[in-house]
């Protein structure tokens, strides 16, 4: 099964453990993620505006998340 996740999710589970941590994990080992290109900038935004997370490590982990399917922003 496609999942798709938002950037309310994503920033949890990479953030703290808990639910959403464990419902990614979930995701990765059975089924497909999907994320969009929208979620990924705000992804970004958040984590290092708003949580002061190190650039390179949340461009890190925006390259992780690459590896599965971003949907493109719609026209």
């Amino acid at each position: 099964m496609k999942i798709f996740t938002d950037t309310n999710v994503l920033v949890s589970a990479f953030t703290a453990r808990g639910l959403c941590a464990d419902l990614l994990e979930v995701i990765l080992t059975d089924h497909q993620l999907m994320t969009g290109e929208f979620v990924l900038k705000e992804f970004e935004r958040v984590l290092i505006t708003k949580l002061n997370v190190p650039k390179k490590n949340v461009m890190d982990t925006i390259q992780f998340l690459r590896q599965f399917h971003v949907e493109p922003i719609p026209t």
